[in-house]
């Protein structure tokens, strides 16, 4: 995931002037600790594939080989109660490890080819529709850009308690906690990945999420007695916080549309929160004084929260947000330029107005009596139209 938002401007004009050249990007700003050590990053860490390495002594996985850190994960308590579960989980560990081994080799394969269905393959819901708009932007990118993207990431080994499995029967999903290893600066992240498989229509495991999170709050991940992650059944209601986890959407957008002012107003003070309510205002900055832009919650096909519960009562939540931005004239003759993203999906055409397509993928933490938290958030631009 990337850790800085990049700013390609557009531009609004009046019909007789000329053209300008500037154009506009929309990306994320996430967990605020990886500003430094990720900023050479333009895209989704999700979207660079990882390989898996030892975390002890960062010995890389030979050819995509998933290699554990035993010694850690035979002292572990989970382990240790795996081994007395009388019932199984949705998958065992090693079967997690599998389809995470998977997950790697074909992303590494997609990401050198800038093949959207290779990747599909393994990736799906908001995930790979993220990952194939990304994808389009390849004549956009330099060389550089071009050359990280291709550029193969590694997962480090998790141990036995970073696996968040629940009891078959009580989710369709799992969740892992990993941290990565870069070849570029050779350093293990701080912060941990929590990455989500599921099941698609035909049964097969994808990667369907992926966030990163402050250590400290993937440790709050509760496990009852057996060692079983606890899933958040019911996320139409609230948890004993502020929002329940299906609201979390529509209280994202929300800090688009008014600032946060209405259903936005379930989220405390945060970095994610604060650059989400720059963007609007810079956007109609760019657009001044001859057009503005309007955003909107928007329906998306990726509406299933996954939800898991903390230690503390409460519950950490990914879940995916559209949005929408209509950008239009203020008089008759008042003509808006398209970024070089959006001429990806229109071309270099000036319209009047233009409707541009965002898909989010967020986590959020939700204490028990607070407000919630927006823990961090990436999006693509998926769709433009013109009229």
């Amino acid at each position: 995931m990337i850790n800085q938002w990049l700013q390609r401007y557009r531009s609004a004009r009046f019909v007789p002037a000329p053209a300008t050249s500037v154009h506009h990007h929309l990306r994320i700003t996430t967990y605020q600790h990886r500003q430094e050590n990720l900023k050479r990053m333009a895209r989704s860490w999700s979207h660079t594939a990882p390989v898996l390495v030892t975390v002890g002594a960062l010995t890389l996985a030979s050819g995509c080989a998933f290699t554990t850190n035993e010694k850690d994960t035979e002292k572990s308590p989970a382990r240790a109660a795996a081994s007395a579960i009388p019932f199984p989980g949705v998958v065992s560990r090693s079967e997690a490890k599998r389809f995470l081994q998977r997950y790697v080799k074909a992303n590494n394969a997609a990401n050198a080819k800038w093949d959207p269905a290779l990747l599909s393959t393994v990736e799906g819901g908001a995930l790979v529709e993220m990952s194939k708009a990304a994808y389009k932007q390849k004549p956009n990118m330099d060389a550089k850009e071009r050359a990280e993207y291709e550029t193969p990431w590694y997962y480090t080994s998790p141990t036995a308690k970073d696996f968040h499995i629940p009891p078959a029967g009580a989710a369709s999903w799992f969740a892992i906690t990993v941290t990565s290893w870069s070849k570029v600066d050779r350093k293990v992240s701080k912060e941990k990945a929590l990455i989500i498989f599921d099941r698609d229509k035909d049964g097969r495991w994808k990667l369907v999420a992926s966030s990163w999170i402050d250590p400290k709050k993937a440790e709050l991940i509760a496990h009852d007695k057996h060692g079983f992650a606890i899933p958040v059944v019911q996320t139409s209601r609230k948890q004993g916080g502020a929002v329940a986890p299906d609201q979390l959407d529509e209280a994202l957008a929300d800090i688009y549309a008014t600032g946060g002012t209405k259903a936005g107003d379930v989220f405390k003070e945060s970095a994610t929160t604060k650059w989400m309510r720059k963007i609007p205002k810079t956007h109609n900055s760019q657009l001044k004084p001859y057009a503005q832009a309007e955003f909107r919650h928007e329906d998306t096909e990726h509406q299933k929260v996954y939800a898991l519960k903390t230690k503390d009562g409460g519950t950490l939540a990914v879940f995916n947000t559209a949005l929408r931005e209509t950008d239009f004239g203020m008089r008759p003759d008042a003509i808006i330029n398209p970024s070089l993203d959006m001429q990806t999906f229109v071309g270099k055409k000036s319209r009047p107005a233009f409707l541009v397509y965002y898909l989010h993928q967020s986590t959020a933490y939700l204490p028990p009596n607070r407000k919630a938290e927006l823990l961090t958030s990436e999006y693509e631009m998926t769709q433009v139209k013109g009229s």
